[in-house]
C-alpha cells in the first residue's frame, strides 16, 4: 500500500496473498513477485481517498460483464444500507458505453452518495466506484469525472 496525502494505491496481487495468485510471501515472509505480472490476479485495483473521506476506486475484472458487476455492486450495498435508493445510470463517454447505479443511503447522521460505473475495454471490464458525503460528491463530481476522462483517453 501506498499511501501520501490523498493519493492510496493498492497492487492487490504483489502486495497481499492472493488465491488468484498461485504466489504469496516468500522468503523471509517478503512478497513474492507474481509469475505473471499483471495478469496474475483479478479484479487488479486501485483506491484514492480524499482526507475528507471521498473515495475513488478503480477495478479491472478479466470476468464479467459491466452490467453484472455493477449489478453486484447495488446488490452489496443494499445489503449493507437496506433503505438505499439507486438509479441506473447509462451514458456514452469518450466512445464507451457506461453502466450502473447512482445510490443514496443514509450512513449515521449523513446522506451519502455512491456511484458505480462499469464499461468494456478490450477483455477487461473496468468497475468505477466513487462514494462521499453527498454535498461533497457534488463538489467532487468534476473531479471524478475528469479523472475518468483522462483514464478513458489512455
Amino acid at each position: 500500500v501506498f499511501s501520501n496525502l490523498w493519493v492510496r494505491f493498492r497492487l492487490c496481487c504483489w502486495l497481499l496473498s492472493s488465491p488468484h495468485c498461485g504466489h504469496g510471501l516468500g522468503k523471509n515472509n517478503l512478497p513474492a513477485p507474481p509469475s505473471s505480472h499483471w495478469d496474475c490476479c483479478s479484479p487488479r485495483s486501485v483506491s484514492l481517498q480524499s482526507p475528507d473521506g471521498a473515495i475513488w476506486i478503480l477495478q479491472i475484472f478479466t470476468e464479467g460483464s459491466p452490467h453484472e458487476l455493477t449489478e453486484q455492486a447495488l446488490s452489496t450495498m443494499r445489503a449493507e444500507y437496506p433503505d438505499l435508493e439507486a438509479e441506473p445510470i447509462l451514458e456514452q463517454l469518450e466512445g464507451y458505453e457506461m453502466v450502473g447505479f447512482e445510490m443514496n443511503f443514509y450512513c449515521l447522521d449523513f446522506v451519502v452518495t455512491a456511484e458505480a460505473r462499469g464499461f468494456q475495454r478490450g477483455r477487461e471490464t473496468i468497475i468505477l466506484f466513487t462514494q462521499a458525503e453527498t454535498r461533497d460528491h457534488a463538489r467532487l463530481e468534476n473531479v471524478f469525472r475528469a479523472m475518468l476522462i483522462g483514464l478513458l483517453r489512455t
